[in-house]
């Protein structure tokens, strides 16, 4: 952990209406779109400004859980990046946006952070049952860090608290279930103006490459707006243009 002096020297981006989020013994869910630059980004800088501010914290990743050791044994030490891109989460034909450069330059920036950093994707077939695995395992972190604030980065299906998802009236996300046991947590959703994410529009790993994002131009960025913009989430966090992040592992060429 770092050293309180050194926390409160750190130099952070700053991330405006965030600071009333970023406190002790609160779980803070952010719903993006896989595979830009600037959100991971953005997710750094949220702990960076909990850190600045001494407040214990937690980054719970959309990382399959048997990345945890090898994730673990590489944020307590100095080894190359390269060290940490040989698990098969980054090296697998299917490049979703959650194995992005973005996210690689993140967990070096949370472990230059002296960060805990938690895979939480069970990764089942079903997606029903994906997203109460999920909402199990962060509920059961949030019984073993009860003083931290938990920071979650996942798709911005997840992070919904009410049921419901385009496809599906009665689907249950992630965050619905947490809601349902009862955990304390704000939810924002990511929002953005034109650009472009590292996504996949098809099951098959041929779907997946830059694509084109419409998105809204909604002045400064990044911020956070609490209230009621979109009704299944707290609030939004708005990250400007979005440019796509090419996997940290390029895929093999087809």
């Amino acid at each position: 952990m770092l050293p309180l002096l050194a926390a409160a020297a750190l130099q952070c981006t700053a991330v405006a209406g965030a600071a009333p989020l970023l406190q002790p013994r609160r779980m803070l869910l952010i719903g993006e779109m896989h595979g830009s630059q600037e959100i991971p980004r953005l997710v750094g800088a949220l702990a960076c400004l909990a850190r600045q501010k001494q407040v214990p914290v937690v980054v719970a990743l959309e990382i399959p859980l048997e990345e945890g050791p090898r994730l673990d044994a590489w944020m307590a030490s100095s080894a190359t990046r390269a060290e940490l891109l040989r698990g098969e989460f980054w090296t697998r034909p299917y490049q979703d946006g959650r194995s992005s450069a973005a996210m690689a330059d993140l967990l070096e920036e949370l472990r230059r952070l002296h960060l805990r950093v938690v895979p939480f994707d069970p990764h089942p077939p079903d997606g029903k049952v994906r997203d109460a695995q999920m909402a199990a395992r962060l509920a059961t972190l949030r019984g073993e860090v009860p003083r931290s604030l938990i920071l979650i980065l996942s798709g911005n299906l997840h992070n919904r608290r009410s049921l419901g998802v385009p496809w599906d009236a009665t689907y249950q996300p992630m965050g619905w279930h947490l809601a349902q046991r009862r955990v304390a947590l704000t939810s924002l959703e990511v929002t953005y103006a034109k650009g472009a994410t590292w996504m996949c529009e098809g099951a098959e790993a041929a779907s997946c490459g830059p694509h084109t994002l419409a998105g809204k131009e909604q002045g400064a960025a990044p911020v956070v707006k609490l209230g009621k913009q979109l009704p299944y989430v707290d609030g939004t966090l708005y990250a400007g243009p979005l440019s796509a992040s090419p996997p940290a592992v390029p895929p093999p060429a087809r």
